[in-house]
């Protein structure tokens, strides 16, 4: 079946735009996470993994690593070992170490609240960085 969509005025997409709003704003993630760092880490861990299979995986992990600056002193092999439960782990660790590093030395282990900005950071697409902005900053993204 073919539908022919038809442009939508600006008034119209503002008001599907405030639908979408309150139908998802104060949703929760469903990701286990104590500091903004963890959050970081469970998301892109996320990626291509269920959030349960995340949340399974990371408390050990989480225990040893609070903040950015927590990751510069674990060695990749040992970020492997706590994450090999999860698809892509060599990948995903190499980006939380590279990501977690990055933020230590250059931005007091503080994730900036800029969307293209975090999105350079190894392992951070528009989606994970759109997840975290909008959970640490309130940030209107679905």
């Amino acid at each position: 079946m073919n539908k022919k969509f038809t442009k939508k005025s600006s008034e119209e997409l503002d008001i599907i735009v405030q639908e979408v709003i309150k139908l998802y704003s104060g949703k929760k993630i469903e990701l286990d996470y104590e500091t903004p760092f963890q959050l970081l880490c469970a998301v892109i861990l996320s990626a291509q993994t269920t959030d349960k299979q995340v949340n399974k995986i990371t408390p050990p992990f989480f225990t040893k690593i609070r903040e950015a600056k927590d990751i510069v002193d674990i060695s990749l092999e040992e970020i492997m070992e706590h994450l090999k439960y999860v698809n892509f782990f060599r990948n995903k660790s190499r980006f939380i170490k590279e990501t977690g590093t990055l933020l230590a030395n250059n931005y007091n282990g503080i994730i900036p609240n800029d969307l293209k900005l975090i999105q350079t950071f190894p392992g951070i697409g528009i989606k994970t960085a759109k997840v975290v902005l909008s959970i640490l900053y309130d940030m209107p993204f679905v």
